[in-house]
């Protein structure tokens, strides 16, 4: 098995983002040649506010779905299509 293999199957398993040489690369080229450094950076914070992002939703679920039964069993609308 190689490398990426194995780093997929730990992402798949744990969560998390996974992140590439060429994510690296085209963050790089939005900038200055000899900001490596910052590149990286603005790369990793990108990542970090997306996957924060992700899981808030996520975490937010269950109280929709909730939310979302309340008003069915009310006769109201339902805040999400479907979920009644």
């Amino acid at each position: 098995m190689g490398k990426t293999t194995v780093l997929r199957k730990i992402y798949g398993a744990a969560g998390g983002t996974l992140l590439s040489v060429r994510q690296l690369m085209g963050s790089l080229m939005e900038q200055h040649p000899s900001a490596i450094e910052e590149a990286f950076l603005k790369m990793m914070e990108g990542s970090l506010l997306a996957e924060a992002g992700t899981r808030e939703k996520k975490a937010r679920l269950p109280a929709l779905l909730a939310e979302a039964e309340d008003q069915a069993a009310g006769g109201r609308e339902p805040l999400l299509r479907g979920a009644a």
